[in-house]
């Protein structure tokens, strides 16, 4: 089986990047596709230089740790 990836961003793909917006606020639209495909996620925003891996896992439902 062929492994399938999924990259992805946070600023502009899970929350817009205006000042009033919240905080992955997308991440819901995204959790179907998740529950229906299997992939593996790579983290491809700037936020892996700020925040260690543990820390962006707790930014998403336990699910997807």
């Amino acid at each position: 089986m062929t492994k399938k990836y999924l990259f992805l961003d946070f600023d502009g793909v899970l929350h817009s990047t205006r000042d009033n917006s919240q905080l992955f606020e997308r991440l819901k639209l995204l959790m179907p596709l998740i529950d229906k495909y299997v992939f593996n996620i790579v983290i491809s925003s700037s936020w892996r230089f700020q925040f260690n891996l543990q820390d962006i896992k707790n930014f998403f439902p336990i699910a997807l740790h």
